[in-house]
């Protein structure tokens, strides 16, 4: 495959680094990912800051049109979110389960698969 970027496959990655160790992962997962990208596709990355300090800031993990600022990505780099002043289940049921089950369908794609497939 050519590395001529006419060519190559465009894809738009939304980045949630969340708490903690979730940032050092998200960052060292998007070196992977460039490295994997050389030649073979090409991607454009938005960053939303939804975390624990997110929630401590507006009493809640995301904002309410969350969900509706994701739909148009064509995948979602998620790290990790956790803040001992703040219960998992605020975390569970406020960021992690609804990007993940929405009216009764479990939405969980492999869009890593997908890209080295491009």
């Amino acid at each position: 495959r050519s590395g001529d970027a006419r060519n190559m496959t465009q894809h738009d990655v939304v980045l949630i680094p969340g708490d903690g160790i979730g940032v050092d992962v998200t960052d060292a997962a998007m070196e992977v990912l460039g490295a994997a990208a050389k030649g073979r596709f090409a991607f454009d990355t938005t960053s939303f800051p939804w975390s624990c300090e997110y929630y401590l800031e507006h009493g809640r993990m995301m904002p309410e049109d969350g969900i509706d600022r994701l739909r148009p990505h064509d995948a979602i780099l998620f790290g990790a979110v956790g803040d001992p002043q703040i219960p998992d289940h605020v975390t569970l049921n406020g960021l992690i389960l609804p990007m993940l089950y929405e009216d009764g369908e479990w939405r969980i794609d492999l869009p890593g698969w997908r890209f080295l497939d491009s």
